[in-house]
């Protein structure tokens, strides 16, 4: 039985999986409430849910992910079902960097109910330029967005000893 879920840091010994292979996919959509509409997120779409919210942002707890259309994949979008407004671009990694290996403590594994690899979905949040400045995308591999594909749980987390970094250069 998982521990409580807490919102500290972890500390135990990381598991190692990798994120080589297809893009992975939600197995199954998770419920959503009446009233819950928000722009951009519509009922029938997966909603993940961050029992401690996102960094920055205690208070998104729930997220639909929704697809930015076809054109765009494996692109998506999280869009905050809790306050108005909070949306992220987001991505799997595989394809994109094909030595990513995510690192998954075993308390953080636990509180998701991580059996493995193909039992969870990892996404990284993209940072997209400003209109007007030359900046380029980045994507943040430092604190991946690890998801448990059967329940919807997720946390972000925070990868220790690597030299990932959280604005590394999304080449097209």
């Amino acid at each position: 039985m998982p521990t409580s879920p807490s919102c500290s840091p972890r500390t135990s010994t990381p598991v190692t999986t990798s994120t080589a292979g297809a893009v992975p996919t939600v197995e199954r959509q998770a419920p959503t409430h009446a009233g819950d509409e928000r722009e951009g997120a519509q009922q029938d779409q997966p909603v993940i849910s961050f029992s401690c919210g996102l960094p920055g942002f205690p208070d998104a707890h729930r997220f639909a992910l929704a697809s930015l259309g076809n054109d765009l994949e494996p692109f998506c979008r999280l869009v905050c079902k809790d306050q108005l407004g909070v949306e992220f671009v987001a991505v799997p990694p595989e394809g994109l960097f094909r030595d990513y290996k995510v690192r998954v403590d075993d308390d953080t594994a636990a509180e998701l109910e991580i059996t493995g690899p193909d039992s969870m979905l990892v996404l990284n949040i993209v940072t997209l330029p400003t209109p007007g400045h030359n900046d380029k995308p980045t994507i943040n591999l430092l604190g991946p967005i690890i998801v448990n594909k059967q329940t919807l749980a997720a946390r972000q987390v925070i990868l220790h000893d690597t030299d990932y970094g959280v604005a590394e250069p999304l080449s097209a």
